[in-house]
């Protein structure tokens, strides 16, 4: 078996086990219960931006260019921690515009669930880390930049999330989302770059 196919099936592996655990301790009357316990799908469309991830976060105005995708995504509760939130999320998302081609990503995500102002919209952050998977080297990372290097199939994957939905215990939300792909720092691949889409999404309770 080459490397590549045992990573996928590392992610793969990965994914199974933690929606597995999730509903091997979710009892039947827990999925119902106030702040979201459950099962959820989600759909999002993003269009890409060669800014940087931290200079996103800054609050800068990013720049645009003709590359988007189009992403479904299933996630599972694991637990809750005080105001937090803990979720699996598998991804399948597909690339058209400057690049054209597959993603599979797998996601560990933390969602702080509280916020003063929930009894006018109930107001959530989340932020994610896990394994990316192309289906081809994506030309768009590390940003055009020959000094970066080349790209790889596998890298690490990171989303930041704020969502909103109507006050009480709504089955729909709606979400923006961050979604980058990098080396984080030459760990993965030795790759130096990435790749960061902004976009908006719709959220629904599945059970």
């Amino acid at each position: 078996m080459n490397m590549t196919t045992m990573m996928w099936r590392a992610i793969a592996t990965g994914v199974l086990l933690s929606c597995t655990t999730a509903t091997l301790l979710s009892s039947p009357g827990q999925a119902r219960e106030s702040s979201g316990n459950g099962q959820y799908m989600a759909v999002y469309f993003a269009q890409n931006s060669p800014e940087r991830m931290l200079d996103i976060l800054r609050g800068d105005r990013p720049e645009l260019q003709s590359s988007y995708l189009a992403a479904l995504t299933r996630s599972v509760v694991l637990g809750h921690s005080g105001w937090l939130r803990w979720e699996a999320e598998a991804q399948l998302v597909y690339h058209t515009g400057m690049q054209n081609h597959w993603e599979s990503n797998a996601v560990l995500v933390a969602r702080q669930m509280k916020f003063p102002w929930d009894d006018v919209l109930d107001t959530r952050v989340a932020v994610g880390n896990g394994l990316s998977w192309a289906f081809e080297e994506p030309p768009l990372e590390p940003r055009g930049d020959p000094e970066d290097g080349e790209s790889a199939r596998l890298l690490n994957y990171t989303l930041v999330e704020l969502e909103f939905s109507p006050p009480g215990d709504s089955d729909w939300s709606l979400f923006s989302r961050l979604h980058h792909r990098s080396g984080v720092m030459r760990t993965f691949s030795d790759i130096k770059g990435g790749s960061n889409f902004l976009g908006l999404g719709l959220r629904f309770r599945i059970d």
